[in-house]
């Protein structure tokens, strides 16, 4: 419960930003009047995405920065290296194919794939939000942050009581 209550926190702040910012862009361009009330709800994203890659540490054994691209691919990269690692020291004394098969569903490997799909997700992420930004602008955040109600609702039904 207490994850969820965050979740519903970060959405708040995301969509605090597109109220208040969406509300000073003109034509797509911030007028210099605007500029300082645009920027300064501009820090209300970067303070959900640090609430986001906190609660993560503290609440799972993800320890990857999940709210940034490098983050996710410095993860990939360690979990690819530890899969090799795995492979080439399962195949001491076993057939390539025994030690490819303990290796590539190992929690390694399941990782680099969990990481994979994440960066993906970004990716998507960007290329939706630029095809979509010349007629939405930022009312392109209203699709992630029902998604991300969706997960704090889930959250909240699947918590134990004493959360």
């Amino acid at each position: 419960v207490v994850v969820a209550a965050i979740v519903v926190v970060e959405a708040a702040l995301l969509s605090t930003f597109v109220a208040v910012g969406q509300g000073r862009l003109v034509d797509g361009v911030i007028p210099l009047a605007n500029a300082p009330i645009f920027y300064a709800a501009a820090a209300l994203p970067a303070m959900a995405m640090g609430m986001q890659n906190v609660t993560l540490r503290q609440t799972s054994q993800l320890r990857d920065g999940m709210t940034f691209v490098s983050g996710t691919l410095t993860g990939l990269a360690e979990s690819l290296a530890a899969g090799f690692v795995s492979f080439f020291a399962a195949l001491r004394g076993r057939s390539t194919t025994d030690a490819l098969r303990q290796a590539a569903w190992g929690p390694d490997v399941r990782r680099a794939i969990w990481l994979a799909v994440l960066w993906c997700s970004f990716l998507t992420g960007v290329v939706s939000g630029v095809a979509s930004k010349p007629k939405w602008e930022l009312r392109n955040l209203a699709a992630p942050i029902a998604v991300q109600l969706a997960c704090a609702a889930a959250l909240a039904l699947r918590a134990p009581a004493e959360d």
